[in-house]
């Protein structure tokens, strides 16, 4: 009887998680389609970009860069046709200079892109804006699903979605609220937490594990926010100051967009990952602990919980740091070698930001080890024994 009840809430289990995959993947389809009709943007770039291949390279003159190997500099005359676009089939002669900040070199039958806009005393304007990136995008997407297949099965399959669902959000729900002039900081924090409990629920089901790990996150990295939002405040620092800040002005009056939040919603998304990873390692293994040893009292528990916590936080931080600093990593070289006091380096806005980012992060992912600790406890304090009771 209890094997026929057993199966019975298996299969009942299973349906909930196929029916939860195939909802969050109706709505990650349909959120974009009703964002995109919605969410009524300005047109700034007044440039078409479209595909084109390049049917004869009429000129080149061009010669080594003495600092640079491989790169060339100088200037190319040659002809293309636009492959897509309402000029399609269309052949145009353009000029491409290869200076220090573009430098693309075409080749006789290759495929690039191009910028075509319309100007109303030169006519038809055609720039050699990229090379074409997107085959070696796709190929390096393509084989990292196979690979979390292959090697996660049904959980990778789940972690799939759970990032195609926080992309969903992120892009087509936080960012048009965000430039509609909704409180970016409100919005933040209650997308992120939606992303963290799907993001849960999907990979570990709906199960008192994912309800610890989802509080023991959201706690997390709603300190490291508010310690961000703190110090930079203090700091006089603002989302003005981040990198690509002072452009975002230039749209904000059109817009109506709040940036003062904007250093907050990036610790929020920044320190998301790491922080899940501490809340679910400690769950997990405080977890197993309890199963091995069910008469582990509750002091023990903690203690067992906290020296996990402590192995997670180094690698964590380590990893946090790592990103911040691999982030600006070229801004780091160009300093370096430009040899600045001490005094000046560290009033560089950008550079307040990254430490104050990568601090706060990992106090962030230290507060969370401790509160996933006493929540686990709380949460499954009748299973846990008291010291009296062992006694």
């Amino acid at each position: 009887m209890k094997k026929l009840q057993n199966i019975s809430v298996k299969l009942h289990e299973n349906t909930f998680k196929r029916f939860f995959v195939f909802s969050i993947l109706v709505f990650c389809i349909i959120i974009p389609i009703v964002s995109v009709n919605l969410f009524k943007s300005f047109n700034y770039v007044k440039s078409s970009f479209v595909y084109g291949e390049v049917t004869e390279v009429l000129s080149s003159n061009l010669e080594s860069d003495p600092y640079v190997p491989g790169r060339k500099l100088g200037k190319q005359e040659f002809i293309v046709k636009i492959l897509n676009g309402i000029y399609k089939n269309n052949l145009f002669t353009v000029s491409n200079t290869l200076s220090k900040g573009h430098n693309i070199e075409v080749v006789q039958g290759k495929h690039y892109i191009f910028s075509i806009r319309t100007d109303s005393n030169s006519g038809i304007i055609v720039w050699l804006y990229s090379y074409n990136r997107l085959p070696v995008l796709l190929v390096l997407l393509i084989l990292f699903i196979i690979l979390v297949i292959l090697i996660g099965r049904r959980k990778g399959f789940n972690s799939l979605i759970a990032l195609y669902f926080t992309g969903v959000l992120l892009l087509f729900i936080l960012v048009p609220l965000i430039l509609k002039g909704y409180n970016p900081i409100v919005f933040s924090i209650l997308i992120l937490s939606i992303i963290t409990c799907i993001s849960f629920i999907l990979i570990s089901g709906l199960t008192k594990k994912t309800l610890i790990s989802i509080i023991g996150t959201l706690g997390g990295i709603i300190a490291a926010g508010i310690i961000s939002y703190v110090s930079s405040k203090i700091a006089f620092l603002s989302g003005i100051n981040m990198e690509k800040g002072e452009q975002i002005l230039y749209i904000a009056e059109d817009y109506g967009i709040r940036v003062n939040g904007f250093l907050f919603i990036a610790i929020l998304i920044s320190s998301l990952g790491a922080v899940m990873d501490v809340a679910m390692g400690i769950t997990s293994s405080m977890d197993e602990i309890m199963r091995h040893h069910p008469l582990i009292s509750k002091k023990e528990l903690f203690n067992s919980g906290m020296a996990i916590g402590r192995d997670l936080i180094g690698t964590m931080i380590n990893t946090l740091i790592l990103a911040f600093t691999g982030g600006s990593f070229t801004l780091i070289l160009m300093i370096a070698g430009l040899n600045m006091d001490f005094l000046q380096l560290i009033n560089i806005p950008i550079i307040s930001i990254e430490i104050i980012q990568g601090i706060a992060g990992s106090i962030g992912i230290i507060l969370t080890v401790p509160l996933t600790n006493i929540v686990f406890i709380i949460i499954n304090k009748e299973k846990i024994k008291d010291e009296k009771q062992i006694i």
